[in-house]
């Protein structure tokens, strides 16, 4: 199932953030969103889950206008971890996670199959010590891993994520890009904002970087994250440090 975006016109809050957008995202690819502050990355994912109309142009699934879609059937099609919302959540992680399952349940009547989509979930992220435990009273990064929980709970063709890694440690920083990177292979579309360039160059296929002048490039992550445009989207020169592999690191 492929996601697109066709003629697009994105404008959020009164800022105009793009114009004539066409884009296509295939299955089977890991796509790093880049940008600096206000480039639109967050309106951009947004728009594309459904969760705000662009202003012109279409959202599609495999050509199907997103906007003609029940949400409940897109629910089941998309999965998106928004950046920030609301924590005012006292039950349990194992609760938590379990909101993802409602698109699929019949109410809160779940099945054998919910329940596993949650303890598999719960396992992966490395909670299984904590799914009895208050959300609530959980710290950032804990919270931040349960939430990514409940997105792959939700099992979706689809996942869009906006800055996964914040408030992870480096370990599970890796751990989190490795399962996008399964999640990916395995057939989805797999979209997420990213800040960090070593993750973008050691775990993504694609990159789609969105310019202060409001235009779009995406290409494959060898072609189109180079030190010129880099330089291009953030204006901070980088260079190639050899260390074993070649990375790209901002020059001080």
């Amino acid at each position: 199932m492929n996601l697109e975006i066709r003629d697009g016109v994105i404008s959020v809050g009164g800022s105009l953030f793009f114009q004539n957008l066409n884009l296509k995202f295939n299955p089977c690819a890991l796509t790093a969103v880049m940008g600096r502050n206000g480039s639109g990355k967050t309106s951009l994912l947004q728009v594309l889950a459904g969760l705000v109309k662009p202003m012109a142009g279409m959202v599609g699934l495999d050509g199907v206008d997103l906007q003609t879609i029940a949400p409940r059937e897109r629910a089941r099609l998309i999965g998106v971890l928004v950046q920030h919302e609301p924590e005012a959540f006292y039950g349990t992680v194992r609760d938590y996670v379990g909101l993802a399952r409602i698109p699929w349940t019949n109410g809160w009547k779940f099945t054998s199959k919910d329940k596993q989509a949650v303890t598999e979930s719960l396992y992966l992220l490395d909670l299984d010590s904590l799914a009895d435990e208050s959300f609530h009273y959980l710290s950032a990064g804990e919270k931040q891993r349960v939430r990514i929980a409940q997105l792959l709970a939700q099992e979706t063709q689809m996942l869009l994520l906006d800055e996964p890694l914040q408030n992870l440690d480096i370990d599970y920083q890796g751990r989190v890009m490795d399962m996008l990177g399964l999640q990916a292979r395995s057939g989805k579309v797999v979209l997420c904002v990213l800040h960090d360039i070593y993750w973008v160059q050691s775990s993504c296929d694609q990159a789609l970087l969105l310019f202060d002048d409001r235009q779009a490039r995406m290409g494959q992550v060898k072609d189109i994250v180079t030190p010129f445009d880099l330089q291009l989207l953030y204006g901070v020169e980088f260079v190639s440090v050899n260390a074993g592999d070649t990375w790209l690191v901002p020059q001080k």
